[in-house]
């Protein structure tokens, strides 16, 4: 349940929509509210109702879950993503096999938007339904680029690209995924015992530091080289 709920400020909203007329702004405004969740709260999916949003503050996960309670971490996004952007075509696409769900990492901020106004303006406002498309372009490359890690990579190779992708931006070139080691494998289709003898060999070649829940990256431009291949 959210912590909070309050209107919709547009000025805050043309902020996080650049490029989309001030009257289109407004009227989106008016249709949406803005919610406060607390860390672990689940803010789409599940029990609560999905729509698209977008995040103004703090830090979100976007999770796969199966019918059988299995869990993916895809990736982890801050001010400015929309997600659940789907469930604009949702009665297009038939039935979903695995749940999407968005849950707060930290304490976390976000406008929902109703589906039929967002839809509505999108069709009237050609930067509106750009910034719409953008958006979910940068999903499909995400979803092209997991297809291709779990067809082509190595575990260590798909392990270090993950990391990279959940991992909140910290200073000098390091991050911090917060993340346990059977959430990793679910999410690069192994298991938990090699996901853990593949994180030792991560940090003693000094790329990451571990701790219960949490992987911190040391050196962000060698664990890419190691996820792509570079030598």
């Amino acid at each position: 349940m959210p912590t909070g709920s309050a209107h919709v400020d547009p000025t805050q909203l043309q902020d996080l929509v650049p490029g989309v007329p001030t009257s289109a702004i407004a009227e989106l405004a008016a249709s949406s509210r803005t919610v406060t969740f607390a860390r672990g709260k689940t803010i789409v999916g599940g029990d609560v109702a999905t729509g698209p949003g977008v995040v103004v503050d703090g830090t979100v996960r976007l999770i796969l879950r199966s019918a059988d309670g299995r869990e993916a971490l895809l990736r982890t996004v801050g001010r400015g993503a929309m997600f659940g952007l789907i469930t604009l075509f949702e009665a297009e696409r038939g039935v979903i096999s695995a749940e999407r769900s968005i849950v707060a990492v930290t304490t976390a901020t976000v406008i929902l938007f109703d589906r039929l106004a967002l839809l509505r303006l999108a069709g009237r406002h050609a930067p509106l339904a750009m910034h719409i498309a953008r958006n979910l372009a940068d999903s499909a490359s995400l979803v092209g680029d997991t297809a291709g890690q779990l067809a082509f990579l190595t575990v260590r190779q798909r392990l270090a690209a993950h990391l990279l992708t959940i991992a909140e931006h910290g200073p000098a070139g390091r991050g911090v995924a917060v993340v346990t080691q059977q959430e990793m494998a679910n999410a690069i289709g192994s298991v938990r015992e090699v996901v853990h003898r593949t994180l030792h060999e991560l940090r003693e070649d000094g790329l990451v530091r571990l701790s219960p829940g949490r992987v911190e990256i040391l050196d962000r431009k060698e664990l890419t080289d190691t996820a792509f291949g570079v030598t």
